[in-house]
């Protein structure tokens, strides 16, 4: 939607209406400790790097509203080095992740539902950005499970996951953009697509040259030593006692 103006510029989402970057960094500069920004892009996706730098290292939030059901929430003190004015425009569903083959999605993906997601940014961002994407609510209570296509060995890295809540939304963390699948499960998935049973994993036998092997050896010791006391004492008595009777007569 254009607001004020003959271009479309960003706006402050609140009574304000402030537009344009030019507007919105100094609110930032003053914006309060623990305050939230929320910029309405309005159809624009690049933030200039001096204004991701007015935030960095402080207690302040910059929302950036992309409009269908996106948004990224980039925390002042995570900025370490803002790597220049940043695109966040984010392509989702059939016309996104092209670069990953489909076999390679499938052997991750299997029969779950899955997302296809590529930021327009290429590299590092200097920063932790969170990304909150609809994942319909139908899958509330699941999870949404983040993997990045390595071109160089050309497989899904598992990389996060979120929660999916009542309302379908799910936060994901970036730190560089790049292709990748969001696959939903109900469970948090490993680094090979696959969904994590630890409580399922099966205990070992303990090996015959165990320390349990050791310790029953060991009892067995101990009770033939105490037999042959046992019998030694026996013997004692019997030869005292027939000594005896030897003297008698």
């Amino acid at each position: 939607m254009q607001r004020k103006g003959d271009s479309i510029k960003p706006y402050i989402k609140d009574d304000s209406g402030k537009e344009g970057w030019d507007v919105i960094k100094p609110q930032l500069e003053e914006a309060k400790a623990g305050d939230t920004v929320t910029v309405a892009m309005n159809g624009t996706t690049v933030v200039p790097k001096d204004v991701i730098d007015s935030i960095k290292g402080k207690d302040t939030t910059l929302v950036l509203d992309m409009g269908n059901g996106l948004s990224w929430k980039i925390y002042g003190k995570d900025i370490t080095d803002a790597a220049g004015d940043i695109d966040f425009d984010v392509t989702v569903g059939a016309d996104a992740g092209k670069s990953i083959p489909v076999d390679v999605i499938n052997n991750v993906t299997g029969e779950h539902s899955s997302l296809n997601l590529t930021l327009a940014y290429d590299g590092e961002f200097g920063f932790a950005a969170t990304l909150t994407v609809n994942m319909e609510s139908k899958n509330a209570g699941l999870y949404a499970n983040l993997f990045y296509y390595n071109e160089q060995t050309e497989e899904l890295e598992f990389i996060s996951a979120g929660q999916i809540d009542p309302d379908g939304n799910v936060e994901l963390v970036f730190t560089h953009a790049s292709d990748y699948t969001i696959v939903v499960d109900a469970k948090i998935m490993s680094d090979n697509g696959q969904a994590d049973n630890k409580s399922d994993e099966t205990i070992p036998a303990p090996k015959t040259d165990d320390s349990t092997s050791k310790y029953a050896w060991n009892n067995t010791i101990i009770i033939i030593i105490g037999i042959c006391i046992i019998l030694n004492v026996f013997g004692a008595v019997f030869y005292v006692r027939k000594k005896s009777g030897s003297e008698e007569e």
